[in-house]
C-alpha cells in the first residue's frame, strides 16, 4: 500500500493543530499586541489637555474673571498683525508643575477678545 502526500496531509494538519492550538490557549493574560499597556499621560500633558478643552474659544474677560490680571502680558512672536498676545500667570500649579500660559487674540466674533490656546510652561 502506497501512501501519497495528499493522503497523509489531512493528518499533518490535525497534529499541527492539535500541538499548537494548546500552546495559544494556555499563554498568559495580557500578552498580546491587543494588551500592550496603555501609555499613562505626564501631569503636565493632562493639564494642558484639559485647560486647552475649557478655554480654547472662551472670552478674555472669562479668563480674567476666573484668574484675575495676569502676572505678565507679551506679544506674540508668531502673529502678523498687533490682536494677539500671550497672558501669563506665575502661579505655579502644584500638581502638574505648570505655569499657565494663554494665547488671546480678538477681537472675535462677538467683538471682544477670545482665548485661543493654552499652553503649560
Amino acid at each position: 500500500m502506497r501512501h501519497s502526500l495528499r493522503n497523509c496531509l489531512p493528518a499533518v494538519m490535525a497534529l499541527t493543530a492539535a500541538f499548537i492550538l494548546p500552546g495559544c490557549a494556555s499563554a498568559p493574560e495580557g500578552v498580546g499586541y491587543e494588551a500592550a499597556p496603555a501609555r499613562k499621560a505626564s501631569p503636565r500633558a493632562q493639564r494642558e489637555h484639559v485647560m486647552q478643552v475649557i478655554w480654547r474659544g472662551r472670552s478674555y474677560y472669562a479668563l480674567l474673571e476666573k484668574f484675575g490680571p495676569p502676572r505678565a502680558v507679551m506679544e506674540h512672536p508668531g502673529l502678523r498683525n498687533d490682536s494677539g498676545e500671550i497672558v501669563l500667570y506665575g502661579v505655579r500649579d502644584v500638581a502638574s508643575n505648570c505655569i499657565d500660559a494663554f494665547t488671546v487674540i480678538g477681537p472675535g466674533r462677538s467683538g471682544d477678545r477670545i482665548v485661543a490656546d493654552y499652553f503649560c510652561r
